[in-house]
């Protein structure tokens, strides 16, 4: 009896468990369906969390760094359409005295021009389908390099809404690496199709969308030494001479005509060091953006080097080229090949410095836009290596709670740039020792003719950088404007005691000093004009110098 009881408990113990296998492997089915939903439409997805993340910038203004010289300063060429011809003969930022040759970038202003007028929204419109795009083919290059759809999809989101490429995305002026993203990306998909496939077609691409991407920034032009390291390090190709020939053709062209055409109409820049030292000021930068990869919070929107950050990252860094050798079963190669990535695409960087860089900021966090990418592919494998999976639920959680994490930190940090005032004081709150963080915002209220407000920013300017006559000078000129003419020749005093060759200054002072009877001190500014070699009104002068002597002789006869 007992015996058959047993049994029939053992049968009911057996249905229950096949009940809750069923039901368990019908959940599993139902979460694979809605996650093969979200599969089948991945453009679709990465466009929703981009405008969910970034949208609210289509209202935010501009900041007031190079966006106003490019745009409003120089609207009148921008307007017209005839200037894309043009732009193949101009400098970045059409002729502000830069020595890149961006004409690419300088045309997708130009259109943006033609929508947008001396609006800001369609800039900012732009550039988020630039990151829309990037992050898209992105996740369609990731795909290439055999990675699963779902972790391709995880990293191209993570991309699209990365807290530290908010710089790119939200300055409008960030579009030039994203451009150079954007057409670096489209053309190592069709270099991965042209060595699987060897079609002419895929080649001619794959070199057209080169020279794109180098006329939009020139840290494309590392793009070729990817290609090859991967061509070599992944694919073993080494022995293929005619794919090197052809390859190696198809990319000097691009190379050599974008180099000539720079040649031809940039001209060298005179405060720019390249080389060695530039490298040695600037290797604080690889670490500072590995912290803020992996811990991306606090961002500053001008970035200065910190101790505790250079120190976090340089733990990070170490970390994350050790990985392969604490994670079992990642692909050495194509692990590197990420980190090579990474490291080419940031080395030319670092090869330039500008004389006035450490009174400025140390670096923008939108040049790392394409060496970012790096990073996923290398991270990619990582998850691979530990068996991402999606349809597991905590997997599954811990993807979806990046992305969230993510897309609100970097909601919260597009908001820095909402404005030019909201702009600079996020600046000068990361570091109040720049006196440039002043200057901008006291720049902003000189455009907008709030000239007490630009008086008091000068004013900090100053006490944070005493020893440059640019910032007198420009005090001197608020103080005009409000009719405090002593406290302007006050100023332009100083300006003049610490630059006396500044021409400019000279001859405001000879006006000024002239305008309010002073004209022994006219005189004075004159005679020094003369003096260095300078232009000066003839019969002005010889005004000054008759009241001078009258001024002198009425004195005597006191």
């Amino acid at each position: 009896m007992w015996l058959k009881s047993s049994a029939r408990s053992l049968t009911k113990n057996e249905i229950m468990s096949k009940k809750q296998s069923h039901y368990q492997l019908k959940q599993i089915r139902k979460s694979q369906s809605e996650d093969s939903k979200l599969l089948k439409y991945p453009y679709l997805v990465i466009l929703a969390l981009v405008l969910i993340v970034y949208v609210q910038t289509l209202k935010f203004d501009f900041v007031y760094l190079d966006d106003d010289l490019i745009i409003l300063d120089n609207y009148e060429k921008i307007c017209s359409l005839s200037n894309i011809v043009n732009s193949f003969t101009m400098e970045y930022g059409f002729n502000q005295g830069t020595p890149y040759y961006r004409p690419v970038t300088n045309i997708s202003f130009i259109i943006d021009a033609q929508f947008s007028g001396k609006s800001p929204v369609f800039y900012h419109l732009s550039n988020l389908v630039f990151n829309f795009l990037t992050a898209s083919f992105l996740f369609a290059l990731i795909l290439r390099l055999n990675f699963r759809k779902e972790l391709s999809l995880l990293l191209a989101l993570i991309f699209a809404v990365h807290p530290m490429l908010t710089n790119a995305v939200v300055w409008i002026v960030g579009r030039n690496d994203m451009l150079a993203g954007l057409f670096s990306v489209l053309s190592f998909i069709y270099f991965l199709k042209y060595i699987k496939e060897y079609k002419n077609k895929d080649l001619y691409l794959h070199s057209l969308f080169y020279l794109i991407a180098v006329f939009s920034k020139e840290v494309s032009l590392i793009l070729p030494l990817v290609c090859a390291h991967y061509l070599f390090w992944l694919e073993r190709k080494s022995s293929n001479k005619a794919v090197w020939v052809k390859l190696a053709v198809f990319w000097i062209i691009p190379v050599a005509f974008s180099q000539i055409l720079k040649t031809a109409f940039i001209p060298s820049a005179q405060n720019v060091t390249y080389g060695l030292l530039a490298i040695i000021a600037n290797i604080r930068t690889v670490p500072e953006i590995f912290a803020k990869i992996f811990i991306p919070l606090n961002i500053a929107v001008l970035p200065t080097f910190t101790d505790t950050w250079t120190i976090i990252g340089l733990i990070i860094l170490i970390l994350f080229l050790a990985l392969p050798f604490i994670i079992k079963g990642i692909d050495l190669k194509k692990y590197y090949f990420g980190v090579t990535w990474l490291i080419l695409f940031t080395l030319p960087g670092l090869f330039i410095i500008y004389s006035d860089q450490k009174e400025k900021f140390e670096y923008l966090d939108c040049r790392f836009y394409l060496p970012m990418i790096g990073i996923l592919i290398s991270l990619g494998e990582v998850f691979s290596a530990k068996g991402f999976n999606i349809h597991k639920n905590k997997q599954l959680a811990i993807s979806i709670g990046i992305i969230c994490l993510f897309s609100v930190l970097t909601f919260i940090q597009s908001k820095k740039y909402e404005n030019a005032i909201v702009f600079a004081q996020n600046a000068i709150e990361s570091n109040p020792e720049r006196a440039f963080f002043y200057e901008k915002l006291a720049d902003y209220y000189f455009t907008k003719q709030d000239f007490p407000k630009a008086i008091i920013y000068l004013t900090k300017t100053i006490e944070k950088s005493p020893g440059n006559h640019i910032h007198y000078k420009n005090l001197s000129l608020a103080y005009a404007y409000t009719k405090q003419y002593s406290k302007a020749i006050e100023n332009l005093e100083k300006a003049y005691n610490l630059y006396p060759q500044d021409f400019e200054v000279l001859q405001t002072l000879i006006r000024l000093n002239y305008e309010t009877g002073r004209y022994d001190l006219s005189l004075k500014y004159a005679d020094k004009v003369v003096e260095f070699g300078g232009e000066i009104d003839t019969t002005l002068y010889k005004d000054i110098k008759e009241l001078s002597l009258k001024m002198k002789n009425s004195q005597s006869a006191q």
